[in-house]
């Protein structure tokens, strides 16, 4: 699990759910990257936000990924 999730956890003091969401929301394509609007139209994608939604939170950078319990992918 995300070490800032673990460590969620283990503090009382933080708010899980919170943390887990600003962490995820960290997986989104930065919007300083070149050419981003074209590629956002490309997909069909109104945000970047958005688009992590349909890829399930996919990232090259680790093996996290989010899918609905019953999405048979």
């Amino acid at each position: 699990m995300p070490l800032r999730i673990k460590n969620a956890l283990n503090d009382k003091s933080k708010n899980t759910i919170k943390e887990l969401n600003h962490w995820f929301k960290g997986r989104c394509i930065p919007s300083w990257r070149k050419d981003l609007k074209r590629l956002l139209d490309n997909l069909h994608s109104e945000s970047t936000d958005k688009l992590l939604d349909k890829a399930y939170g996919l990232s090259l950078s680790d093996q996290y990924w989010f899918k609905e319990e019953s999405d048979s992918i």
